[in-house]
Parts: structure tokens; sequence; C-alpha cells
């Protein structure tokens, strides 16, 4: 597990066997929808990367997948 940063926006990192779970950090009620919307596609993204490199060590190519995408990541802080 880890925390991908891109201000304003913190999302926690989930790695559970082969499947990613994303969710928002932030609990701003104006930006809500836009937070878990977020989310939801960045989830989506990293699960579709995963498949494509299956063979690869799961957990660094999704924070690789994750910085390349101009997050900055944060090992443990979750």
């Amino acid at each position: 597990m880890f925390r991908a940063v891109k201000t304003p926006y913190q999302l926690e990192v989930q790695l559970k066997g082969g499947t990613v779970k994303v969710k928002s950090l932030n609990k701003n009620q104006e930006r809500g929808l836009i937070e878990r919307t977020l989310a939801r596609c960045e989830e989506f993204m990293a699960q579709v990367f995963l498949q494509e490199h299956a063979n690869q060590d799961r957990l660094s190519r999704l924070v690789t997948h994750f910085r390349n995408r101009g997050w900055q990541i944060q090992q443990g802080a979750v």
C-alpha cells in the first residue's frame, strides 16, 4: 500500500493479489464527486497497466506507473 499525491489530491493505492484498489483520501465536500471519479479512473488505468505487465513485480510496476503519470509516491504513508 502507498499514497499517491498530486496536490491537492491524495490517493490511497492498495494491491491485493492482482487487484488494484484506489480511493481518495481527501474529504472535501465541494470536490467529492471529482475526487471519487479521479480515484476510479486511476484505479482502472492501473489495473489495465498491471494486466499488460503481469510477469513483473507488481508493486514496483504500480509505483512506476503512478510516478510516470505525475504522482508523487509516499511509501508506507497510509
